[in-house]
């Protein structure tokens, strides 16, 4: 074999193993909630596809199978009726979920039947909706097998973030308060707002980036009109602010978009790309698991060993 062919694999392959053991090892755990939906079964089926299709990739913990369905099966029986979201969630809580995966099957018959098939992942500290996806097909498996794919990069993105140590919480609150919905050519208003564990830090630098439905990144915040580089803390700022000579309005295609903030308490530069005069807000890239691969590389290269990180997400319909 050639030894140069045979070195680059062996890379390869403890990059690979190396990143897969760094999710392991990290104290997130992710319950699966049976999906909702007219029909049971599928709904039970659909959860199924999507616990064994991430299980099956061995990065991530997860609340044992049947745990979660037990339990809401116990609530349902009491209540005898719906179990609301929040409910939920404090279920995801006690049985150890950071992370919550909630769902929902529809059957449709036209000139074929149709699955449909939407999943939400929800931070159970926040009850924010960090991420979603949504898919249709003849076969059940196959939509829930889409879905679990796009739970994956979105759990890897979150996991890459995850920093029990720092001592800022950083708050990002939407005007159309949680979990949101916009219609194209609406404005959107952000409230952010960092606070800190420490009594002693008073101030941080803080980055804000937009991922729109393609998967381009732009950062927002800082941008060519915002003059201040740190922030104070225990203080709310808004995107765009009052005096701003811009508003965010809400552009086609219909889909969700994200908002990522990164904090710390020194000031680094994440994007490689070259500020163009033009441009409102710079551009950073496209591919969202590739382009904050890259950003945790600065974080580690910098030692910004205090950063933290959140993010929302809302959806664009017409």
């Amino acid at each position: 074999m050639n030894k140069k062919k045979s070195f680059r694999i062996n890379i390869v392959f403890f990059v690979l193993f190396f990143f897969t053991r760094s999710l392991l090892s990290d104290s997130s755990v992710v319950g699966v909630m049976p999906f909702e939906g007219d029909d049971k079964k599928a709904g039970e089926q659909a959860a199924a596809f999507v616990l064994t299709n991430l299980s099956s990739k061995k990065k991530f913990k997860f609340v044992e199978k049947g745990q979660l369905t037990k339990a809401l099966n116990e609530i349902t029986m009491t209540k005898s009726g719906i179990v609301k979201e929040d409910e939920m969630l404090e279920l995801g809580k006690i049985h150890g979920a950071s992370y919550l995966i909630l769902g929902e099957v529809r059957k449709e018959k036209s000139i074929k039947e149709l699955y449909f098939v939407s999943a939400r992942l929800i931070k159970t500290e926040t009850g924010n909706v960090i991420g979603a996806n949504q898919s249709s097909c003849e076969v059940l498996a196959k939509c829930s097998e889409k879905i679990a794919n796009t739970l994956d990069e979105l759990l890897s993105v979150v996991l890459l973030f995850e920093n029990p140590d720092s001592p800022y919480i950083i708050k990002l609150k939407l005007d159309k308060g949680k979990n949101p919905t916009y219609k194209i050519k609406e404005k959107v208003k952000l409230t952010f707002r960092v606070e800190s564990k420490d009594a002693s830090i008073s101030n941080c630098y803080i980055k804000i980036f937009s991922v729109d439905k393609n998967g381009s990144i732009s950062q927002i915040y800082p941008n060519k009109f915002s003059a201040q580089k740190s922030i104070a803390l225990n203080k709310d700022y808004t995107f765009p602010e009052e005096d701003d000579d811009f508003e965010w309005e809400v552009t086609a295609p219909t889909g969700y978009e994200y908002i990522q903030a990164i904090t710390s308490g020194k000031e680094a530069e994440f994007s490689s790309e070259k500020e163009k005069s033009d441009e409102i807000f710079r551009s950073v890239g496209k591919g969202e698991l590739k382009i904050f691969r890259g950003i945790k590389t600065v974080i580690k290269k910098e030692k910004l060993k205090d950063f933290s990180a959140e993010r929302v997400m809302f959806q664009v319909v017409e």
